[in-house]
Parts: C-alpha cells; sequence; structure tokens
C-alpha cells in the first residue's frame, strides 16, 4: 500500500569557495521554491504608521506637516483599523469621501496602505476579495495583512501556515486586480506577519519561514516594548532574516506599546531603520500627544539628525535598488551578515547579528546603547572584517580583522566602507519618484594597489511592473574602479546593457568622487582621455570640470546644525583623517550607450585611455534578438587631439567579400555602442563572419562573429 510521504530535497555544496557555494545554494533554492519579487521602489520609503482613529482631514494635514512644513522625505501613510465598519465599510465619521482622500494624497505624493485585521470566515475568500479590490478601486495602493486577531484565513492546503497563506492570497488578490483594472503587470506590495512568527511580540524569531514566504515580501513581527533590549532584537531579527530569504523583515521602531520613547531610543531606532529594509514608526493608541512617533515631536535636535539620516537613504536608493535585483536573481538579502563573505569558521565574530553590511560595501553595526547625547557618546566595538575599511565618518582607514572602540555620539551611527568599492547615490527626494536618478553620484573607493579591479552595477527597470520579469524590460550599468599603480586610479562606466523600459533615460550625467589613499604634489584628471584642469570652477555645465576637496576638521562643537553626515555627495569633503583628498569630478550628461572615463592621479607613465595601444578590445559585436547586432567600437585619439574621424564597420564573408556596412560615420574619440539591424536589406546566410573597424581608411581593430539561423 502506499503511504504519502512529505518530499525533501537536499541542496549539496560541491564548491570549495565558501562565498560561492552560499550563493549556488540560496540560487538553487530560489530555482526550486521561486524567486523574491522585486518591490516597487517606493516600498524602500519612509513609513509613517499608528493605531489610532485617523480621520480623512488628519491624515492631510499630517501628509503637509512631513512635505510641506518639516520637508522630511517619506512616501507611505498608513491608516490603521478605525478606518472601518462592520467587515470592509468604510467608517463614514472618519472617512466621509475616501475617493477624494486617495485623490489628494496622491496629489502629496504619498502611496496610502489600509490595515486589515481579517473578517469574515476562515475559508471565505471572495469577502476578502470584495473588500480589498473594492478599496484598491477607489485608489488605495496597497494592503497591511495584520495577524489574524479575529477572522481566521484557514489555508485549504495543510502544512501552511495562515500568515503565509493569508501573504499569499492577499498578494495574488492585488497582482489579479491590479492587472485587471490598469491592463498591466502592476507590482503588489504587502505588509504581514512573518511567516512562523509563534508570537506577536516575537522581534527575535527563530523559526524557519514556510519555504515559499518569500514570495510575497513584506514582514514585520508584531507589537513590540519599546526599549534598548528590544532595539537589540530587532537588528537581530532583520540581519538573520535575511540568511533565512526574508529580505524585507521590519519592525515598530520605537516600539508599538511604548507611547513616548525619549529622544535617545528614538534617535537609535530611526538611524537603524533608515538601513534596515523599510523605516517605519509605529504606535499604539495613547492619545493624540501622548503617543509620540511624529519627528516634531521631540527636540529640534532629533527632528533634524532624524530628517538628515532619511535624506541620507533617499540617497542611497540607486544601491538599494540594485541590491534587490541582487536579491531576485540569488537571494542576497539587503542587509548581509558578515559570514555571507567572510565564513564563521575562521571568523566568529562575522556570524554576529548585531552588524551587517548594507548592500555589499557599507557596514554599519548600530549603536544600540542608551546614554548618548550631541557630546558625549557611548561606547561601540565593531568587528571590522579582513582588508581596508574607511571611517565613514572621521575617513581613518583601518585594516582588519580588528575590533576596535568607537564613540558614538546621538548624531553618530558606526559606519564604514570598504576599500574597494563603488557607492551609487541619486540627487535629494523627498519621495521615491520625484526626480530622474540624473546625475548619478559615485561615491568611488578604488582598491589598493596590486589589486583586482572592483565592478559594481546600477540596475533600472520601469520600478512599478513586472515588466523586468516577463519582458526582460531592465539594463544594468557596470561601474569599474581600478587601481593603475600606486599614486593612480581610474573609474569607467559602462555603456548601459539590456532592453527599454518605461523611463528609461537616453542620457545622464555623472558626478565622479574619488576617495583618494594618499596625498600628492602633482595630480592631474582626465575625461575620456582628456585632461581637465582641476580648479575652483563647479558650473556642471557642457564640459568636464575637476577640483580637489581637501580633509576638513570637524566643528569644534558639534549641534544639530552643522553635524557632519556621510555621503552627502556632491561637494562633501573628507573627514579630518582622510589619508587624502576627494577628487571629484563632473561628466556632462551624455548617451546611456556610451562609455565614460575618468582618471585621477599623477598620471605619468600611464597612457591615455583614449591612445590607440591602450585598445585591446577595440571592437566587439555581439548577435542579439530579432535579428539586431550590437557593435562597440573605440575611437582612439590619433593625433593626440580631439579632431573627428572617418569611422567604417563592416561585414566580411569567408572569401573577404564586404557583405554589409555596420556603421559609416564622423566619430570623436571615444568609445560607442550601436545597435543594427543586420536583417536589413540583403539577408545574411548563417555562418562565420569577420567584422573590420577602419578608422580615417586605416584598420584598427578586427573581431569574428557567427550568425546563426
Amino acid at each position: 500500500r502506499y503511504t504519502a510521504t512529505p518530499d525533501v530535497y537536499v541542496l549539496v555544496n560541491l564548491r570549495r569557495n565558501f562565498f560561492n557555494d552560499f550563493v549556488a545554494v540560496r540560487r538553487d533554492f530560489l530555482r526550486l521554491t521561486g524567486p523574491v519579487p522585486i518591490v516597487p521602489l517606493y516600498f524602500l520609503g519612509f513609513v509613517n504608521s499608528r493605531y489610532q482613529a485617523i480621520t480623512q482631514a488628519y491624515a492631510i494635514q499630517h501628509a503637509d506637516l512631513y512635505r510641506i512644513t518639516y520637508q522630511i522625505p517619506i512616501d507611505i501613510y498608513v491608516i490603521d483599523t478605525d478606518w472601518r465598519t462592520g467587515a470592509y465599510a468604510y467608517n463614514p465619521t472618519y472617512f466621509p469621501n475616501p475617493v477624494q482622500f486617495f485623490t489628494d494624497m496622491h496629489t502629496r505624493h504619498f502611496k496610502v496602505t489600509f490595515n486589515d485585521h481579517p473578517q469574515g470566515s476562515g475559508t471565505d475568500y471572495q469577502t476578502r476579495w470584495d473588500g480589498l479590490t473594492s478599496k484598491m478601486n477607489d485608489g488605495l495602493d496597497y494592503w497591511w495583512f495584520d495577524r489574524n486577531w479575529s477572522g481566521i484565513i484557514t489555508s485549504p492546503v495543510a502544512g501552511i501556515d495562515q500568515e503565509m497563506w493569508g501573504s499569499k492570497m492577499f498578494w495574488d488578490i492585488q497582482k489579479r486586480f491590479l492587472e485587471q483594472k490598469f491592463g498591466k503587470k502592476l507590482r503588489p506590495a504587502l505588509f504581514a506577519m512573518r511567516s512562523n512568527d509563534p508570537s506577536s511580540s516575537a522581534s527575535d524569531p527563530i523559526n524557519q519561514p514556510h519555504p515559499g514566504a518569500h514570495r510575497n515580501p513584506g514582514w514585520w513581527t508584531g507589537d513590540l516594548q519599546g526599549t534598548f533590549a528590544l532595539l537589540i532584537k530587532s537588528v537581530a531579527a532583520s540581519v538573520a532574516d535575511g540568511t533565512r530569504l526574508l529580505p524585507h523583515v521590519q519592525h515598530d521602531i520605537a516600539g508599538h506599546v511604548t507611547c513616548n520613547p525619549g529622544d535617545d531610543l528614538y534617535t537609535r531606532w530611526m538611524q537603524f531603520g533608515c538601513f534596515s529594509p523599510q523605516p517605519r514608526v509605529h504606535v499604539t493608541n495613547c492619545g493624540e500627544g501622548v503617543a509620540k512617533r511624529y519627528p516634531w515631536e521631540f527636540t529640534t535636535d532629533t527632528r533634524v539628525i532624524v530628517t538628515r539620516y532619511l535624506a541620507l537613504r533617499y540617497r542611497l536608493m540607486p544601491m538599494m535598488y540594485s541590491a534587490l535585483r541582487k536579491c531576485y536573481e540569488d537571494g542576497s538579502p539587503l542587509l548581509q551578515r558578515c559570514d555571507l563573505f567572510w565564513p564563521a569558521t575562521a571568523y566568529a565574530a562575522a556570524k554576529n547579528n548585531a552588524q551587517y553590511l548594507f548592500g555589499d560595501d557599507i557596514l554599519i553595526k548600530p549603536a544600540t546603547i542608551a546614554g548618548s547625547t550631541m557630546t558625549a557618546g557611548v561606547q561601540v566595538s565593531p568587528w571590522i572584517p579582513p582588508g581596508d575599511w574607511f571611517d565613514a565618518w572621521t575617513g581613518q582607514m583601518l585594516t582588519g580583522p580588528q575590533t576596535p572602540n568607537v564613540s558614538s555620539m546621538i548624531w553618530h551611527e558606526p559606519m564604514f566602507i570598504r576599500r574597494g568599492s563603488v557607492i551609487t547615490l541619486c540627487p535629494d527626494m523627498q519621495y521615491t519618484s520625484e526626480k530622474p536618478w540624473n546625475p548619478i553620484t559615485l561615491e568611488a573607493f578604488p582598491p589598493a594597489a596590486g589589486s583586482p579591479d572592483v565592478t559594481r552595477t546600477l540596475y533600472e527597470d520601469d520600478d512599478s511592473t513586472y515588466n523586468y520579469d516577463t519582458l526582460n524590460e531592465y539594463t544594468k550599468t557596470d561601474i569599474i574602479a581600478a587601481r593603475l599603480n600606486a599614486t593612480d586610479m581610474r573609474v569607467t562606466m559602462n555603456p548601459a546593457q539590456g532592453n527599454n523600459f518605461t523611463g528609461r533615460l537616453a542620457s545622464r550625467g555623472w558626478i565622479v568622487r574619488l576617495h583618494t589613499d594618499a596625498a600628492h604634489t602633482t595630480e592631474q584628471v582626465r575625461v575620456n582621455g582628456t585632461p581637465v584642469a582641476l580648479g575652483a570652477s563647479w558650473t556642471k555645465g557642457a564640459q568636464p570640470e575637476a577640483r580637489l576637496l581637501n580633509p576638513t576638521a570637524f566643528p569644534g562643537t558639534i549641534t544639530s546644525a552643522n553635524f557632519p553626515i556621510p555621503l552627502q555627495g556632491e561637494g562633501q569633503t573628507p573627514g579630518p583623517n582622510a589619508p587624502g583628498p576627494v577628487a571629484e569630478v563632473w561628466v556632462p550628461a551624455a548617451s546611456t550607450a556610451t562609455t565614460q572615463i575618468v582618471e585621477y592621479g599623477i598620471l605619468t607613465g600611464v597612457q591615455n585611455v583614449m591612445d590607440q595601444r591602450q585598445f585591446r578590445d577595440r571592437l566587439t559585436v555581439k548577435s542579439m534578438a530579432g535579428g539586431q547586432l550590437q557593435v562597440r567600437f573605440a575611437v582612439p585619439s590619433l593625433q593626440g587631439d580631439q579632431a573627428l574621424h572617418h569611422v567604417r564597420v563592416a561585414l566580411y564573408n569567408v572569401k573577404g567579400e564586404a557583405v554589409r556596412t555596420l556603421v559609416d560615420r564622423t566619430c570623436a574619440s571615444r568609445y560607442y555602442t550601436v545597435t543594427v539591424d543586420a536583417e536589413s536589406g540583403k539577408t545574411l546566410n548563417a555562418g562565420a563572419y569577420l567584422c573590420m573597424l577602419s578608422i580615417d581608411g586605416t584598420l584598427l581593430g578586427m573581431t569574428t562573429i557567427t550568425l546563426l539561423r
């Protein structure tokens, strides 16, 4: 007789490199269970939430306080459960005109979510569909699926916990309805109890989530106490859950049940929130003026500190969003515990959930100790991993592994940046869709002499649909930081590779900030092979510009009006202990299909990158879908000037006969990437072809390509 038994899948490491082992196992697991979807960009923004009977007028008033009065970056406003009467009807006392309310909030660039303590019987899915879709039809943006307090949602399949099933159901309702209403596959967003969380107050869950829970982000850990002990556990929960393929676990900032956490705890929890999957303040119904979570309800120092940290988070959106793509591909969380890079078998401290890498390059050790002020710090002891790391505040370079003691004032969150990294920043914003990512600022920390080049990828898509998944509509721009020798460095921004998407930029400017590790008496800057004078002029006009920003001492008395904060981007001087200046270079807007190159250093004996002898791969040709060919070629400075040159790229068959001209144009000295239709005119037969690049009649490059039919 056949007896039903559970399926068991065994994922085996066969590689010797620890990091590649772990990534490979994660990727295999996601191939089996499905990927972590990329959430809408706004889901990375700041969230205002409180359990209170909020009226339509109250929400609009406080949206204006955020957006206009205090100019605090924010994207999402939560309406807790008192919006309703009965199952899913609006409470007319609080929301007399809900459609107008959604319109007013959207005009102010807020997304709105409603809290739902599910109503109805356990298997009454139709009531849930009708209730949620009717609100989304009015303008609601997404859903907070609260814990099943009163109306348990039961799964039709044994072995799936109620949190997992409720998340799946409400996710699918949103996804299906959005496509029906708008005619395109818009991404849902969700706010739900963490799967397999045994208690609504468990901020450090030890249970493994359901193996499919990662497919319906995001999650939170229930109603917390507002204490430093719970802050410590909340940090640990988000870091640990990242290793369990739950990369979007968040918490009630400053606790749910604590009415007034005080300035110290509120600031520290908000600082961690700004380096967490999603910063969201929340508090229970203590009464207006008693329940304190709005930044302006605290001291001016606290409000300013919190606002500037949120501004930093919003500048980091390109880095964070690119990390979401990486998570989609291989499960890498935004908060990466150090043993994902440095195995705990060799470094026991790497497995500590009290610190993490934010992305690939920013080491965060949240300050979770009470007692700091603007001038008096608490002692924090981060573990500095192997390699060189820059203190993000002072600029001092530390070599790990080591565990220094750091004095952390209330404005200071311990933060270190990897030597051998590139961090992408966008312009300052009040909400995530306020401006295009143009220009992009690159905080480049080139590797040490003799170390390999470092590549980081800027990922972009339409930030709201599933087209990145179903149609491969996205681009990736590789950014390479290289050390040429002891004094010289180079940053290369390669062409954006990928398919078109709504909102794709045709051109982009760059602000490249090279953090040097030594001061020199003679420096040069070259942009695309052309020398650029180092001067004080900084207009960001049509021509490249460059300036040196030298290390600067902190103010003698630090206040909320002048305290330093890392990664401010354009114009920021390095900290007082930085080993060298920042070379800041403006690269004017140019086609995103071209390569941009910035070099800095003494550059004596370093050949110009546009010198024809520097090109090992002057010509590459890649076959693409639909009969398209991508042609990438380099036009060197043949006379060392900026003269225009006649460029011709042609295909030749095995008989040496020219069968197709791909490029025939006049070009300046630089890299180019063009897409041409190989099928136009005479159809090319399958087979091998020789592709030749000639410039001003001189053959300077060739490659081969095989066309398939």
